[in-house]
């Protein structure tokens, strides 16, 4: 199957086994010279990988959203969860103070809306932008 990625073409079998990263470098000999923002490193394609040289001595414990949970030295993950505490819903009853401070906001709130809308109408009109002052005048009828 003929195959083409950015301008390059090339055959394409899926009968075949893929190459892998080892079979990608046979007939390369010399180590590769790479830089990254400005620090030299030699790769030979030729040469195996340093084995990975950290390993934890001990186990150490971690949580993750409430889940606790260790790992061991050779990986091993143990998940030792706390069981949920069920939690006791209160409700309180609104008393006379609540509904008054709920109602004081309320009005506030729409004191702020209306100044905040004449505002906006005195700085139209001395615009002059008749058509943001209509409007402005629609959305005034809409707050009484």
């Amino acid at each position: 199957m003929k195959l083409i990625y950015r301008g390059s073409t090339y055959e394409y079998d899926p009968t075949q086994p893929r190459r892998t990263d080892s079979d990608r470098f046979e007939n390369v000999r010399e180590p590769f010279t790479l830089t990254y923002r400005g620090s030299v490193y030699r790769l030979d394609p030729h040469q195996q990988p340093a084995p990975a040289t950290y390993q934890p001595r001990s186990a150490y414990q971690l949580t993750y959203r409430g889940s606790t949970y260790q790992v061991q030295p050779n990986g091993e993950r143990t998940t030792a969860t706390r069981p949920i505490k069920p939690t006791k819903s209160v409700k309180t009853p609104l008393t006379v103070s609540a509904i008054a401070l709920s109602r004081n906001l309320s009005r506030v709130h729409q004191a702020n809306l209306e100044r905040n809308l004449q505002r906006r109408i005195q700085s139209a009109q001395e615009k002059g932008d008749n058509a943001l002052l209509a409007l402005l005048e629609a959305e005034q009828r809409q707050l009484v």
